[in-house]
């Protein structure tokens, strides 16, 4: 989707409308113009708008933790239709302990240890999707 935010006259004289666009695709408008004389012409035009591929910024595995010993990690994304970004599991599970915000905050203090294996799924303001696999280590408490 995109919406026209504002219409503008440069200092040139030059017409340029200024869009907000959440959703790639083709769009159509018709507008028209008017001089200084009162003098109208009408178009139609398109315009194709591309948005940049929304993308999990965090890599894969994810700095490990140790079971007892709080974890914090956030993840962060860029592209798409911008934020704000939702952030949640799609497949597998967290470290027993710990959890997951829509912000992408990952913490809490993990209670077992092993690799925990997940898909993180992040959606952005035009509700475009995309997931990635990432894994994160936890290490057995420390004997004292």
């Amino acid at each position: 989707m995109a919406r026209l935010l504002r219409n503008e006259c440069l200092p040139n004289h030059q017409p340029r409308l200024v869009w907000d666009a959440t959703q790639a695709g083709t769009f159509s408008f018709a507008f028209i113009v008017t001089d200084a004389y009162g003098t109208q012409a009408a178009a139609e035009e398109s315009i194709a708008i591309t948005l940049p591929p929304l993308l999990i910024a965090n890599l894969s595995p994810l700095p490990g933790g140790q079971v007892g010993v709080a974890y914090s990690d956030t993840f962060s994304a860029t592209g798409g239709a911008g934020p704000p970004y939702a952030f949640s599991v799609y497949k597998g599970t967290l470290p027993q302990g710990t959890t997951l915000t829509p912000a992408g905050l990952l913490s809490g203090t993990p209670t077992t240890y092993g690799t925990a294996s997940f898909t993180i799924q992040v959606a952005d303001l035009g509700a475009n999707t995309y997931l990635a696999d990432f894994t994160l280590a936890i290490a057995p408490a420390k004997l004292t």
